[in-house]
């Protein structure tokens, strides 16, 4: 599978504008998956459209559909607007319309068209695993997805369906609609049932997680159980009855499943279930235990192309930010940087792995408590690693360090697209790192246009003469990093700063470049060394090791 993915998603078009977005229409949308799975379809294709998050409450649900200025092209439903959303659409799909529930738009000439994809993908993923036809079935809730399901069911021929809701008379209204029957207590027909399917956001992470909508004692080992609910992917629901009942499925497959089609409705593409798998798979890895990258014998001969075929390989994941009207920063990092009090500044690095030390978080330390010692410290800004398969991290980690910390944010990556710089301004970060390792000189440029049309700064980091050379030469970068590591072999070599810095002192942009030295730091002798030849030294490995991150840093500043 990856030696597929990298294959086919290497192919990343340059900047433009999206020429359509799409997006999941939800309140709340924050824990959706479907941004990183339509947008792992995009890049598969690779075609410039971008799909986002649209959290919108109900009561300004119709403002939000009907408004004539709407810049999407589609849209994917989910609770609490599937029912509600169909008064609002001008053309509604017979199936939909049958199910009560919408769960796709697409806009054409002002003409908002309505389906529903959920039905497809529940039979879909069902019939993997089991066979409904002439069984008795439990369905809990009575949303928008209860009347797919029920839908769903009926189409492949269930013997009966029961409703069981909290809200007794909605139910009793569902199974008006369908001829089925709605139920006050699900012990009722705990006997009769074949399969029990969860068609609530009871047990959804963030939201209720470790919850299930009913007790561990309904289940007997003939009982088979659905899961709608994705995040996790083991719900508490499913946990209950892998212990007692016969068979356990995750909505996981459904979700796929019905992406699938709404594919074909935004762009008219049959994508391939896999892209839509490995797109949720990378959307969710946040939630699961970090494993350290082990690099074959091959890829340790040039570690740094290993990490950047990678971060092409899931660059999909920060399209979503693309679209977003982003609130424009203040250059805080350049302006804290230029200051002359207390230099060199520390620029103090949240990392809680690296390739060449694995694990380096403390047991009981979170990136918020670490964020907040750093700034008690004294340190002037902060360094959030954001790369999930080298270092542990993720672009989440801003946010968290913003939380607990006023100090100026640059997020340490491989950038390579402004997408990710976008995420990184919308997650809370002041500047981005731009490698020239990885970069040729006019994709620094332009990266620099872009983040600075955004009010946010960019560190350039060189490793070498010839890099540095281009960098002062062929850019305008004001703020530049000389790595003492050489990221293809990661050894460190701590004359390098001092030595590349020396050998431009003539240059005529030298006195109006920010310089900063990275890697290799960890004690204050380090810190006198570069005290009078740097603005600022970003130190990690040192300090996220470090028992006591506060006294660490004090030490530092105490030269």
């Amino acid at each position: 599978m990856m030696v597929l993915i990298f294959i086919v998603f290497v192919n990343i078009s340059p900047s433009f504008n999206p020429s359509y977005i799409f997006g999941i229409l939800a309140y709340p949308a924050c824990h959706s998956l479907s941004p990183a799975m339509h947008n792992a379809a995009f890049q598969y294709t690779s075609l410039p459209h971008r799909y986002t998050r649209f959290e919108i409450s109900p009561e300004n649900l119709e403002c939000f559909i009907t408004n004539p200025e709407k810049n999407w092209k589609g849209l994917s439903i989910s609770i609490p607007h599937k029912e509600n959303v169909i008064s609002m659409l001008n053309v509604v799909d017979p199936a939909a319309q049958k199910i009560g529930a919408v769960n796709t738009i697409i806009a054409e000439d002002n003409i908002l068209k309505g389906y529903n994809t959920d039905y497809l993908g529940f039979i879909e993923s069902l019939q993997e695993h089991y066979n409904p036809t002439k069984k008795t079935c439990l369905v809990l809730g009575a949303g928008g997805a209860a009347r797919a399901i029920i839908y769903g069911l009926q189409q492949l021929r269930a013997k009966k369906i029961y409703i069981w809701n909290r809200s007794r008379e909605k139910a009793k209204i569902l199974a008006t609609e369908f001829s089925v029957d709605a139920i006050d207590d699900v012990f009722e027909v705990q006997n009769e049932i074949d399969i029990v399917i969860n068609s609530t956001s009871v047990g959804m992470h963030g939201i209720s997680e470790g919850q299930s909508p009913i007790e561990k004692t309904f289940w007997k080992e003939n009982h088979a159980a659905y899961d709608i609910v994705y995040t996790p992917v083991e719900t508490q629901f499913l946990k209950d009855a892998t212990q007692n009942a016969s068979l356990a499925i995750s909505g996981e497959r459904m979700l796929a499943f019905q992406a699938k089609q709404q594919q074909k409705l935004f762009i008219n593409h049959d994508i391939p279930l896999s892209v839509l798998e490995y797109g949720i798979e990378m959307g969710k890895r946040s939630m699961q235990n970090w494993k350290a990258y082990k690099f074959s014998e091959a890829e340790k001969k040039d570690i740094l192309a290993s990490i950047v075929e990678n971060k092409y390989s899931e660059l999909f994941l920060s399209f979503e930010y693309e679209p977003m009207i982003l609130e424009k920063k203040t250059h805080a990092f350049k302006k804290k940087l230029e200051q002359t009090k207390n230099t060199p500044h520390i620029i103090a690095e949240i990392k809680p792995a690296s390739p060449s030390r694995g694990i380096l978080i403390k047991d009981g330390d979170t990136i918020e408590s670490i964020a907040a010692e750093y700034e008690k410290a004294g340190a002037s800004c902060l360094s959030v690693l954001t790369d999930y398969t080298f270092f542990g991290a993720g672009p989440e980690n801003i946010k968290k360090a913003r939380s607990n910390s006023s100090l100026p944010i640059i997020r340490k990556d491989f950038i390579i697209h402004q997408s990710q710089i976008a995420e990184a301004c919308a997650l809370g970060a002041d500047a981005v790192l731009l490698m020239k390792s990885v970069l040729s000189t006019q994709k620094i440029q332009e990266l620099l246009d872009y983040a600075h049309a955004l009010g946010m700064d960019a560190l350039v980091e060189v490793h070498s003469k010839e890099e540095l050379q281009c960098v002062l030469d062929e850019t305008t970068a004001c703020i530049i990093g000389v790595n003492n590591r050489n990221l293809h072999t990661l050894e460190i070599n701590p004359s390098q700063f001092i030595t590349l810095r020396t050998q431009f002192t003539e240059h005529h942009r030298f006195d109006e470049i920010i310089w900063v030295a990275e890697s290799g730091f960890s004690t204050a002798e380090d810190v006198q060394i570069y005290a009078h030849k740097s603005n600022a030294i970003l130190i990690g490995s040192s300090l996220m090791s470090s028992d006591n991150k506060q006294q660490a840093i004090r030490s530092l500043l105490s030269v």
